[in-house]
């Protein structure tokens, strides 16, 4: 039976050690992205820029979360330079939702989501040196180093020049969630984005489990501002921190559900819909049964219908559609 079993061999980059250098990274200049063809900014500071060869940059100097650490490690903190890391990989990972709806709702066309990481990001200056202080651009659409095999993260950033429309509405969505007056709202933006990304992927667990933290998250903000209603129409005083505790700790989701369905909350639908979601994750989460597909695509559905009901925002994203992957 040898002969006929089936072997995947697998092959593992060897580590090579690198020794020390001073020298700056080399790193193109803007001459090399091509003319400025759009250029936006956000309330918060955030400059974003596109070039006429669809690559995107950000100047994040003038946001007082995200600017350049001046000196770099040792220096400053690690912990400080992991907050500017992780502010900046936010807002970008924000983007590129709101980037994807801008695509399906200015062009009516799909574009694949996408998710950055730190491995990511360049950090250029605008003298053509690089480094962690003074002003820091991070550009979208490099590819990884050419002995690493990388590719670029998505099409969209290497095909043909993309209307100035798509990014002037991306932007103009970013900047209602991050101005929003509740900061959860960009919070669950980001995870949203990764529900998508992981649906596009054909991560259904990933999708499904995300997708309901999201749901979760606004469904017990909606069970709150009930009960705290009713508080103060039956007692005349908001819920108490304690209470508001209580509230969050002595219910479970599927009781907060059944509670805001009853109180005209909820819709049917909507109700069934959660209700649907939330079995698929906890199957995964204590049996690991795959969620299927389509229960996937709901659940991001789901948390995307959810955040427009509770922000006031309306973000389009299509995770049915075209996939990298083909099984």
């Amino acid at each position: 039976m040898a002969d006929k079993s089936a072997f995947l061999r697998l092959t593992l980059p060897h580590r090579s050690v690198t020794p020390p250098t001073t020298a700056p990274p080399v790193v193109p200049a803007w001459s090399a992205l091509g003319s400025v063809a759009f250029s936006g900014t956000l309330t918060c500071g955030v400059e974003v820029a596109t070039s006429s060869k669809s690559f995107y940059v950000f100047d994040f100097s003038k946001d007082p979360e995200a600017a350049s650490v001046q000196g770099g490690w040792p220096k400053v903190p690690m912990e400080q330079i992991h907050g500017v890391i992780g502010r900046r990989l936010k807002i970008m990972n924000a983007f590129a939702l709101c980037l994807h709806s801008a695509h399906l709702s200015v062009e009516g066309i799909y574009e694949a989501p996408f998710k950055l990481t730190p491995e990511h990001l360049l950090h250029i200056e605008p003298s053509g040196g690089a480094g962690s202080g003074g002003t820091a651009f991070l550009l979208l659409a490099l590819t990884k180093a050419a002995n690493a095999g990388g590719t670029p993260i998505s099409s969209v950033f290497s095909g043909s020049p993309i209307p100035q429309e798509v990014p002037a509405a991306a932007v103009a969505l970013l900047d209602q969630v991050l101005e929003h007056p509740e900061p959860q709202a960009f919070d669950l933006a980001v995870l949203i984005n990764d529900a998508l990304v992981a649906a596009s992927a054909h991560d259904n667990a990933g999708a499904v489990v995300t997708a309901w933290s999201v749901c979760e998250v606004i469904l017990y903000r909606m069970w709150l501002a009930l009960a705290d209603a009713v508080h103060q129409q039956q007692l005349g005083a908001s819920l108490s921190k304690t209470k508001q505790r209580d509230y969050q700790h002595d219910f479970t989701a599927s009781q907060v559900a059944e509670f805001l369905w009853l109180s005209g909350k909820l819709t049917k639908d909507e109700h069934s819909d959660l209700a649907r979601v939330r079995k698929a994750r906890n199957a995964w989460a204590h049996s690991i049964e795959s969620p299927q597909r389509d229960t996937a695509t709901l659940a991001v559905r789901t948390a995307l219908h959810m955040f427009e009901t509770e922000f006031g925002i309306t973000i389009s994203a299509n995770p049915a559609g075209q996939s990298s992957y083909a099984p």
